[in-house]
């Protein structure tokens, strides 16, 4: 699968790249890249086609991601919020992190 993304993919995007979960972000679909003085930047909207946020965000970082991985994020943004980690972080290990819970750590 290619790294880049198109219009009307399912994507988390983050306003900075690092992605911390205490800054703007937003889970929906891809609806303009646009790049501006060599800086990618994306626009999120929902299911409807409108904006995810009120006033029009452009996001500078975006990754596909899996409607498994949304729902789950939105079922434990408390946990994302307060762990310190990335939304990047949680988007590579978060099924890592389930199979430990279910298991209680052990192999």
């Amino acid at each position: 699968m290619s790294n880049k993304i198109e219009d009307g993919e399912y994507v988390l995007a983050t306003l900075w790249p690092g992605g911390d979960p205490m800054d703007p972000w937003a889970f929906g679909f891809l609806q303009r890249l646009k790049t501006c003085r060599g800086r990618r930047a994306y626009q999120v909207v929902d299911a409807q086609g409108k904006p995810i946020h009120a006033s029009v965000r452009w996001y500078r970082r975006a990754q596909r991601i899996t409607k498994e991985f949304g729902d789950w994020l939105l079922d434990h943004i408390q946990l994302v919020e307060g762990s310190g980690r990335s939304l990047w972080w949680w988007k590579a290990n978060y099924q890592t992190y389930i199979d430990e819970f279910k298991t209680g750590g052990k192999k």
